[in-house]
């Protein structure tokens, strides 16, 4: 039986590539009439684990509540804890969503997550973290991600101009902050986030410039 290491499922029957998301599959085909993938225990697991994690998050904020509503203080804190914890499952929803999607993965979860960090610089004074770190720190993963993924996936060539386009965006967003003051003194993350985005630029034109050239020929028919 075949394997497809992406979905992480077995695959019976001919097939060349796996029925979810057109990745190529590993193993020996079986001779026998095709079916769809056997998904086994691994759905009702993760249902399982994210029930768990529901449970044990509504537990959390009642909890917070109680204490804060037994031991008032100046400031509501238990409203923050609850909060923040809807911005995590916020984001957990939106990468379980997209997740046949890498690319589209990547670009929700910084979206989200930077808009969500200026959201909480806003509610706690704005002090203008949001923009010195959370944004800069967000995309910088992103950008080593978008480095990484596609040698350890085997994606199509194809998919470069995406990242190219990601890296381009992303690294221009701290010299935006920058040239408006958006930054209030801090420049490391920034930096450091402009630097990933040249360096992951310069990689992609180096070792797979020519082919990239071809496929934008090809896409505007040059």
């Amino acid at each position: 039986m075949q394997f497809c290491e992406h979905c992480r499922v077995s695959v019976a029957g001919s097939h060349r590539r796996c029925p979810l998301c057109q990745g190529p599959l590993t193993g020996e085909p079986a001779p026998q009439e095709d079916v769809f993938p056997v998904l086994a225990e691994q759905r009702h697991q993760l249902r399982l684990f994210l029930r768990l994690g529901a449970f044990g998050t509504i537990a959390a904020a009642l909890i917070c509540l109680a204490v804060n509503f037994m031991f008032p203080t100046e400031v509501w804190w238990a409203g923050f804890v609850t909060a923040g914890l809807a911005s995590v499952w916020l984001l957990v929803v939106i990468a379980l969503r997209k997740r046949h999607n890498i690319p589209k993965t990547i670009l929700w979860l910084v979206v989200l997550g930077g808009l969500l960090g200026l959201f909480w610089d806003r509610c706690t004074g704005w002090h203008g973290w949001g923009f010195s770190y959370v944004i800069p720190i967000l995309c910088s993963g992103a950008m080593l991600a978008l480095m990484i993924l596609p040698r350890l996936l085997r994606l199509r060539l194809s998919d470069y101009l995406f990242y190219l386009a990601i890296d381009i965006l992303f690294g221009s967003l701290p010299v935006v902050f920058y040239l408006t003051g958006a930054l209030d003194g801090v420049l490391f993350p920034s930096l450091i986030c402009v630097c990933i985005s040249a360096l992951s630029l310069s990689a992609v034109l180096v070792f797979q410039g020519r082919e990239l050239i071809g496929e934008i020929s090809r896409r505007m028919h040059l």
